[in-house]
């Protein structure tokens, strides 16, 4: 059977496009052995040569595409559960139980509208795929309600969760769901139940504090009877997302205990990073999610670091946590560049070119002005539009600030040059690094920051993310200041 549960919209397919793939990749004629399972379809306008199965967050197998972007995949024989389908940019899930048969057809060009899954189990996925998209619908209901009455709010969830639960017995009785994708389907209306909780239980205490004294004792009742080591739903987005604000909450909890209300509802701030990355250390067993949310956190804590101290604790925790090896050499990488926007570093002698192709460093082009410096990708290109937009904005209030943009493709130059001049860039202040002794892909962690440097020996004054409300304010203080 196949699932699709993500932020997406979804199409049902039609027996026309059942037959359409069956055409296109020949898969009706397949060969079939007992107790296999099988995966096979089309991609249209394929991104790369080949597609990626993901399971508890491992590499399971590698599927070619042929040149017309269609497939065939045979699953060792027992292969079942939840899987990740990943055809770069892009990502999906699907569930396969013994025997199944998906058929699946997308266009890259519009993804969520052409991604479709047909075969054997399509009734039980549809289920899910329509409970996952009800989630959806419901994800910003916390909004409307934490301002009211908690007792409200627990009659609407309360709500909800009985109209999931009549459902999935209706479809158990007149589909004889099996019993593993019963207990999945299960699971997944709990975690729902108990996300829109912890989510209420963040926004009541962070903005009706006084709404607080009206949550029954019994509120969080249901942590006593969580797993957070859920093998069989580790990849599904419901289930991630509880873990998320669950991590949230317990964060602040720690925090409060300290005496220091005011930060601990700053979610992206340095400590509040490194509380959830101890968290889960201590939390999490199961590999997958251990190796996931430590990864994150991690990365989180580094990118949030503003000195080489707070780097090392991140750096000493992740080796006490004994996390493997290969990633946290990724992780020490992602350091290396983050030294480079600490407080004090200089960035005067930073090779760089022009469109023009002039080399020089990088303080040739600074003026008497102090400099607000940041970083682009030519292969995120919705980031760096607004990237740029920002700037352009931030540009206009603060004229006294010269505003660098600075590509990291080194040896994209035509690419590079052809850029500025599709999206009228000014010439005069962008450049391209000469050579990009860094992976691209880490380097991009770092395109949504503004690094503020003072005029005169040009040492970095601060690194902020320039699309915070905080990003005008650092920018007042470096325009008066000098």
């Amino acid at each position: 059977m196949g699932l699709v549960f993500k932020n997406k919209v979804y199409k049902k397919s039609s027996i026309l496009a059942l037959f359409a793939i069956c055409l296109l990749v020949n898969a009706c004629q397949q060969e079939k052995k007992p107790g296999n399972s099988f995966l096979s379809g089309k991609i249209i306008n394929q991104n790369e040569k080949k597609i990626r199965l993901f399971q508890n967050g491992k590499l399971f197998d590698s599927i070619t595409l042929s040149k017309r972007g269609e497939f065939q995949y045979q699953f060792p024989k027992g292969s079942q559960g939840v899987f990740t389908f990943k055809h770069m940019p892009e990502s999906q899930l699907f569930y396969l139980e013994k025997g199944d048969s998906l058929l699946m057809r997308l266009n890259t060009l519009r993804f969520d509208e052409t991604l479709t899954f047909s075969g054997k189990g399509a009734v039980e996925n549809n289920f899910l795929i329509h409970q996952f998209l009800e989630n959806e619908d419901n994800n910003d209901l916390v909004y409307s309600y934490f301002k009211k009455d908690p007792k409200i709010f627990l009659k609407a969830i309360d709500s909800i969760k009985a109209q999931r639960k009549k459902n999935l017995t209706s479809k158990i009785k007149k589909h004889n769901f099996s019993k593993k994708f019963t207990s999945v389907a299960k699971k997944l209306v709990g975690y729902e139940y108990y996300s829109l909780k912890e989510r209420y239980n963040f926004l009541i205490r962070k903005y009706s504090p006084e709404q607080t004294k009206n949550l029954p004792k019994n509120y969080l009742a249901y942590r006593k009877k969580i797993n957070l080591n859920d093998s069989k739903i580790t990849a599904c987005y419901i289930y991630q997302r509880f873990l998320d604000s669950h991590l949230m909450n317990l964060s602040i909890d720690y925090c409060e205990k300290q005496n220091r209300p005011r930060s601990c509802y700053r979610m992206t701030n340095y400590s509040n990073t490194l509380r959830r990355l101890k968290l889960s250390d201590s939390l999490f067993t199961f590999e997958p999610l251990r190796n996931r949310y430590l990864g994150h956190f991690g990365k989180l804590a580094i990118l949030r670091s503003s000195d080489n101290f707070e780097m090392e604790a991140v750096s000493n925790l992740l080796k006490k946590a004994d996390y493997p090896e290969g990633i946290f050499t990724e992780l020490r990488k992602l350091m290396d560049i983050q030294n480079l926007f600490l407080k004090e570093h200089n960035f005067s002698e930073l090779a760089v070119h022009d469109a023009n192709g002039n080399n020089f460093k990088l303080d040739k082009i600074f003026g008497p002005k102090p400099v607000a410096i940041f970083f682009w990708d030519l292969y995120s290109p919705q980031l760096q539009k607004l990237a740029h937009q920002k700037v352009f904005d931030l540009q206009r209030h603060y004229p006294d600030i010269h505003f660098i943009g600075i590509n990291i493709n080194s040896k994209q130059t035509d690419m590079w040059k052809k850029s500025l001049k599709n999206f009228n860039y000014n010439r005069i202040s962008e450049v391209q690094l000469q050579k990009n002794p860094y992976k691209t892909k880490l380097f991009r962690n770092f395109s949504k920051q503004l690094i503020l440097l003072t005029p005169g020996n040009h040492l970095v004054l601060s690194n902020e993310q320039m699309f915070t409300t905080s990003i005008k304010s650092a920018l007042e203080r470096l325009s008066l200041e000098f």
